[in-house]
C-alpha cells in the first residue's frame, strides 16, 4: 500500500488595497486569487515580469491609476463600520500584488490569506486573469460613484 503524496502548494496572487476617507483614516484589506498568466492559463510559477504585467493592467483600468469601486470588481468594500459621514466616499486604492503560497492547511508565505466575500452582485474573480478581466471590464463601463449624502 503507497502513502498518498502530500499536496503540493499551490502559488496564489494577493492583491493588497486600501480605504481611506477624507479624514485620512485607513483600512486594508487583501483578497487572494489562484496565479494565472493574463492569458488565463495556469502558468508554471509566474514570473516577476507576469505580476508587474498584470499589476499595470489593473493600475491601467484603475482611475488615475489607482483608484476603483472594488464592488464591480467583485470584491469587498472596506469602509468602517457604522453611518456615513461627509468624510467617506467610494473610492479605494491598490497597494499592489504579491506573490504568495498555499498549502493544503492555508497561507504559507507573507501577506497571503484567505479571500473575504463581497458585498457586491458582481462574482468574485478566482484567478489573477480573470482580476485583471474584471478591472478592465469595469473601466470600459465606467466607475459609477453612489451619493453618501
Amino acid at each position: 500500500m503507497s502513502t498518498p503524496k502530500p499536496e503540493s502548494p499551490a502559488v496564489h496572487v494577493a492583491l493588497r488595497y486600501l480605504y481611506r476617507d477624507a479624514g485620512n483614516y485607513k483600512q486594508q484589506g487583501r483578497v487572494v486569487v489562484r496565479a494565472t498568466d493574463l492569458a488565463g492559463a495556469g502558468a508554471a510559477p509566474l514570473s516577476d515580469s507576469d505580476l508587474r504585467a498584470a499589476e499595470q493592467a489593473i493600475r491601467a483600468a484603475c482611475d488615475s491609476g489607482e483608484f476603483f469601486l472594488p464592488e464591480q470588481i467583485g470584491l469587498p468594500t472596506l469602509h468602517f463600520e457604522g453611518a456615513r459621514t461627509g468624510d467617506d466616499h467610494d473610492f479605494h486604492e491598490i497597494l499592489g500584488l504579491d506573490l504568495c503560497v498555499h498549502g493544503a492547511d492555508g497561507p504559507l508565505g507573507a501577506g497571503c490569506v484567505a479571500s473575504s466575500t463581497s458585498d457586491s452582485d458582481t462574482p468574485a474573480p478566482a484567478t489573477l486573469a480573470e482580476l485583471v478581466a474584471a478591472f478592465q471590464a469595469a473601466a470600459r463601463s465606467g466607475w459609477r460613484l453612489r451619493s453618501w449624502h
